[in-house]
């Protein structure tokens, strides 16, 4: 099997690339909060007046600057306090070095002899074709533009790998006024027509568009596009210049959110591609080969001329794909059965339901019923089937059956209220397109919650699945979601590579690009949930309150010790995304607090979901095609990629190019690949459904937890639960 990465090498390594760091004190007093953008906004500036690549370092109040260049003071701006030579080829200082490789990515396709147009904060390259067009509704059509993503790193022998990605961005060939204002919802996602940047709307704005705004020095929004050049003067004579404004909101990284007044005669809706018609998406997506030919065609272009250069350093890519370093597979052999179900070892979690296995579970269910009153005779004859399955599983099923009206919110309530002792509730639902449905009511929404306040599980069935009939698939997954609810594990792990104890993942629940919410998860060798928490935060928080994170890890260690009467050694944290440097001290602190404890050795585990180069299988006949999965390599320094899903996994489309997973190690000693090899069995035990999933139950179940409590699905306060609400 050839498994390769749909990235690119450069020939030659980049041992040295020596810009100046220049220390500054800048003339404004600027507090620390303020300082990265201050800082960044004279890196942009220094870097328009010099046309080079000039970065900003917070950390270190400074600006580097190319060693070719010599910085002098700034009266007006700054003053120089101390300046270094560094070399952004040494490992300390790659993410500058990635920085310039941006820049020199983007100037190679803007000196281009048709030059595309570009998203340097979303790095993206569009295509220069026409958008394609299709239909979305009646009044409306959707507009889909291919663009080309990328990142670089660098290999353990310090060469440059540019990994290259193509996908697509959806929205609507109307302007927001044309569309239709009342139309555009809070948070929905809107870009410039200019320039292709995103943003989200908040509200239509009290002013029109030509009313002089302080903000913009007394200008309108149509005075100041025109100074920008978004807007030809004169005027255009389809616009109406008593056109409310509209507030939209900029998510900036690392800083607060920016609001604007803008004018909807410049902005599109964002589709999200569940909201583009099937068809259209389908025409859209590039195969795996396909994907592999454009990249090629990419280094090509790259390497013609010596387009892509930094700072005058002709850099050069090999144009074939990338081998792996250190490939595992990880279902070779024997290792292919891991999931205990306790009669039984298997491969897959469908081989042991097929025989009625299931590691834990009750003797009998007690379930209240609700349904809505005209399906009753449906109801009974799947509430039937449901029982002889379950009985399958050695399980008996008690049911109390009640009816409701999905129109009326105040019967709801009041059913919700009276309902007597029971497990668990199963419900089913009308959805949004049923005649029973009204939006006022929500029937899912609203009997959720009211179970939720009285700590009451639930298991909701949509209408549509009613009237499909039985299904045994979906009856096991049914199955599976209600033992998991009721703190019970369908199956367990045979056995785990290394020697972790425990593992705890870690997540920051986000809205729009806002955290408002965290979760930790306590999860033992074998796959067992010991025990989660959750905790609010403050909307403009980005990571875990040190204080609050420092207890919480506390608590856990405390409740797996309490549970297994030992000391736990061996700990391993997957944090979902990345580790912010709050956390990361944290972390630090609470290893030294810990070994007191009985800890020994700690991992801590970014697992990274988006950014990830595409795997590629290179076929006997020199084709290639989606792997399968269970592989893993390392990527880079403290870096591996692992394939949770692969060809056989592909749901949306035939065409689909699963997303392998990457993780970076931060603190810690475990190899590499036996930190990667965790990750996909945890990625095993969703055991909830037996659809596979990417992510190790650590973090997926973290991010689930984090969405409920978005929609207020989960009780307001959880300390060391075991119930899994969010499934």
């Amino acid at each position: 099997m050839q498994i390769r990465e749909l990235s690119f090498v450069s020939k030659e390594p980049i041992t040295s690339l020596v810009y100046t760091r220049y220390r500054l004190r800048l003339n404004q007093a600027v507090d620390n909060d303020n300082l990265p953008g201050e800082l960044g906004r004279l890196a942009v500036k220094l870097k328009w007046r010099y046309k080079l690549p000039i970065l900003s370092d917070p950390s270190n109040s400074a600006i580097l600057i190319p060693v070719s260049v010599s910085l002098s003071n700034d009266s007006e701006l700054y003053e120089i306090i101390g300046q270094e030579d560094i070399n952004l080829a040494d490992l300390r200082y790659q993410r500058f070095l990635f920085q310039v490789c941006n820049f020199a990515l983007f100037r190679a396709f803007d000196q281009a002899t048709s030059s595309p147009k570009v998203d340097r904060y979303r790095k993206r390259i569009y295509s220069g074709k026409q958008p394609s067009g299709g239909y979305l509704n009646e009044t409306n059509t959707v507009e889909a533009q291919r663009y080309l993503t990328f990142d670089f790193i660098c290999n353990q022998d310090q060469y440059l790998v540019l990994i290259i990605d193509f996908a697509s961005e959806y929205y609507s060939h109307l302007t927001l006024d044309e569309f239709g204002l009342d139309k555009i919802h809070t948070d929905d996602k809107i870009i410039h027509n200019y320039d292709g940047k995103a943003c989200y709307f908040i509200c239509v704005g009290e002013e029109n568009i030509s009313t002089p705004l302080v903000e913009l020095g007394n200008n309108s929004v149509i005075q100041y596009h025109q100074q920008k050049g978004n807007l030809s003067t004169p005027l255009p004579r389809n616009i109406d210049v008593s056109t409310p404004v509209v507030k939209v909101r900029y998510f900036r990284k690392g800083n607060k959110d920016f609001e604007a007044a803008h004018m909807p005669q410049l902005l599109r809706k964002v589709y999200d591609r569940t909201e583009v018609d099937n068809y259209m998406f389908n025409q859209q997506l590039w195969s795996i080969q396909e994907k592999v030919d454009k990249a090629i065609g990419t280094i090509k272009f790259l390497n013609s001329n010596n387009r892509f250069n930094l700072n005058g350093m002709p850099i050069t890519f090999s144009d074939s794909l990338r081998k792996p370093e250190k490939l595992q597979d990880f279902l070779r052999g024997s290792n292919s059965r891991n999931l205990d179900f306790g009669k039984e070892v298997v491969a897959k979690s469908n081989d042991g339901l097929k025989k009625g296995y299931l590691w834990q579970k009750p003797d009998q269910i007690k379930a209240f019923i609700l349904y809505p009153h005209n399906l009753k005779e449906k109801v009974n004859s799947y509430i039937d089937s449901f029982k002889k399955e379950l009985s399958r599983f050695g399980v008996k099923l008690l049911r109390n059956l009640q009816s409701y009206n999905p129109r009326n919110a105040l019967e709801i309530n009041k059913i919700c209220q009276k309902i007597g002792d029971c497990d668990l509730v199963i419900a089913f639902v009308p959805e949004s397109e049923h005649k029973d449905y009204l939006s006022e009511v929500t029937p899912y929404k609203r009997i959720k919650t009211q179970l939720i306040k009285r700590r009451i599980p639930s298991q909701m069935i949509n209408c549509s699945t009613l009237n499909k009939g039985w299904k045994r698939y979906i009856g096991q997954n049914l199955i599976l979601g209600i033992n998991a609810k009721l703190g019970y594990l369908s199956w367990r792990l045979n056995k785990m590579p290394g020697t972790v104890q425990a593992f705890i993942g870690l997540d920051i629940g986000r809205k729009n690009n806002r955290a408002v919410g965290a979760s930790a998860f306590v999860i033992d060798a074998c796959g067992e949930l010991i025990g989660w928490s959750n905790q609010e935060l403050r909307a403009y928080k980005e990571t875990f309150d040190p204080e609050g994170l420092r207890n919480l890890l506390l608590d856990l260690f405390g409740l797996y010790q309490k549970k297994y009467q030992s000391p736990l050694n061996h700990l391993v944290i997957h944090r979902d995304g990345e580790l912010k440097n709050s956390e990361y001290k944290v972390l630090v602190d609470l290893q030294s607090q810990l070994k007191s404890k009985g800890l020994e050795y700690l991992d801590v585990v970014e697992v990274i979901k988006s950014g990830t180069c595409r795997a590629v299988k290179l076929t006997n006949g020199g084709k290639y095609d989606n792997p399968e999965k269970g592989y893993a390599w390392q990527h880079c320094h403290n870096e591996a990629i692992i394939m949770t899903t692969g060809k056989d996994e592909a749901k949306v489309s035939r065409k689909s190019s699963p997303r392998p997973l990457r993780i970076r190690r931060r603190i810690g000693e475990t190899d590499l690949l036996i930190l990667a090899e965790q990750v996909y069995w945890l990625s095993e035990m969703q055991v909830g459904s037996t659809q596979t999933i990417r992510l190790p139950i650590t973090t997926y179940y973290a991010d689930r937890a984090a969405e409920c409590a978005l929609e207020y699905l989960l009780p307001s306060s959880i300390t060391n639960d075991k119930c899994l609400w969010f499934l």
